[in-house]
């Protein structure tokens, strides 16, 4: 029922574009450019109405090829605007010539041609190191609480010994603590074991929220740092929620006919404010994106106070081989946007380092086990999408759309 629903659901965008665009269809070149501009609209709403469902939009299909390169400035909407509006074009060049002169134009974008290198020098920077870890626990072990405590060994082991001249950054995937660490400090001391005198752990787990009668009414998805005392000096939690997943939406009427979340548990989470900035002890600023948050283009960042990374936590094992690369593609165009490295860690992968200019530095293959040690990359300097967000491409697609109208009420 949810898979049909929700394809039901994201049909009526498409449904929606080409009902919109239909009466200039008889006009080829205003029909391109107000096809472009309705899509741009309906990937912006599908991100955004009932909270939104931003996945895989053409931009971020258009990731390995040098369209990317205009994520800075028009963003991924836009990126899926101007690969509509090519295409088009290209359809209704009749002349060999003009048909092999679009081609190759397209080709040399394709290459990346619109490249302009933004990033600090390195002399700038120094930064510590991060482990990530990725311990490879299938969907159904990662949900048997039986296998909690070698879950946890597992993680721990990965690693590695704390070493007395190397400050540490470790960074676990979401769920990877199954204690509630805010209530059970000898939960926070068995963690802090692993960590040396300046290393910090980042993790994700669940935090417990209680009414004014100390009863249990809520969970939060959550990213905590812990140092090696112990203490809790950082949490993050997660504000856009996956509905049906972590939430029932309109629980007083839909429990009442039998229906419940689609995942484990029967405890509703609750969502955080919002984008926010962490102080990291020793690494500098880092913001925090939990699993599929990293897919809403314009909303990943706190822009009153810019991170220097964005850590990204993420639980792919229930999403077969297809999801994963998908994940990763739309991290990178985050990364790309807002001139700010990405570093992932998931379950089963793929966990990679994302550089500012969305190339992947270095990574660790699906379905394997392993850890990752590497620098953080440095952040560019902020990109013009980075400063005005979304408004970009839809200040664009109203300018297609202009321009289609326009040109679709000149006289033959």
């Amino acid at each position: 029922v949810a898979v049909v629903g929700l394809a039901a659901f994201i049909g009526l965008f498409v449904g929606a574009v080409g009902g919109v665009s239909w009466w200039s269809r008889e006009k080829a070149f205003p029909f391109t450019f107000i096809f472009t501009a309705c899509w741009i609209f309906s990937e912006y709403a599908r991100a955004t109405l009932l909270t939104g469902f931003a996945w895989d939009p053409i931009g971020v299909a258009m990731e390995p090829s040098g369209l990317r390169e205009l994520a800075p400035y028009l963003g991924t909407y836009g990126v899926s605007g101007v690969t509509l509006l090519l295409s088009g074009i290209l359809l209704m060049l009749k002349h060999w010539w003009h048909l092999c002169g679009g081609t190759i134009a397209i080709l040399l974008l394709w290459l990346g041609g619109l490249s302009i290198p933004m990033t600090r020098s390195a002399e700038e920077l120094t930064y510590p190191h991060v482990t990530i870890i990725q311990p490879n626990i299938p969907e159904d072990i990662g949900n048997d609480s039986k296998q909690n405590f070698n879950n946890l060994i597992k993680h721990m082991r990965l690693s590695g010994a704390a070493e007395p001249n190397r400050t540490r950054l470790i960074l676990w995937p979401e769920g990877a603590l199954t204690d509630f660490v805010e209530d059970e400090p000898w939960a926070r001391e068995r963690l802090a074991s692993i960590l040396g005198p300046k290393d910090i752990l980042a993790a994700g787990g669940d935090a417990l929220v209680f009414d004014d009668s100390h009863h249990l009414k809520a969970a939060r998805n959550s990213i905590f740092l812990l140092n090696a005392k112990a203490e809790i000096v950082g949490r993050y939690d997660k504000s856009h929620l996956v509905p049906g997943g972590e939430y029932l939406p309109m629980r007083a009427i839909l429990s009442r006919i039998g229906l419940n979340r689609l995942v484990p548990g029967d405890l509703d989470f609750m969502p955080g404010p919002g984008p926010r900035t962490l102080n990291v002890p020793g690494f500098g600023k880092m913001g925090g994106l939990i699993c599929y948050e990293v897919i809403f283009s314009g909303e990943v960042v706190d822009r009153t106070n810019r991170p220097d990374f964005i850590f990204n936590p993420s639980t792919d094992a229930w999403f077969g081989d297809w999801g994963p690369p998908q994940h990763l593609a739309q991290a990178q165009m985050r990364a790309l946007e807002e001139g700010i490295p990405i570093i992932r860690a998931t379950t089963t992968g793929i966990s990679a380092v994302i550089d500012a200019s969305g190339r992947i530095e270095d990574s660790q293959p699906l379905n394997t086990q392993g850890a990752i040690i590497t620098d953080i990359p440095p952040e560019n300097v902020p990109t013009f999408f980075s400063k005005y967000g979304n408004t970009i491409p839809l200040t664009f697609a109203f300018i297609l759309g202009a321009i289609g109208i326009a040109l679709a009420r000149r006289r033959r």
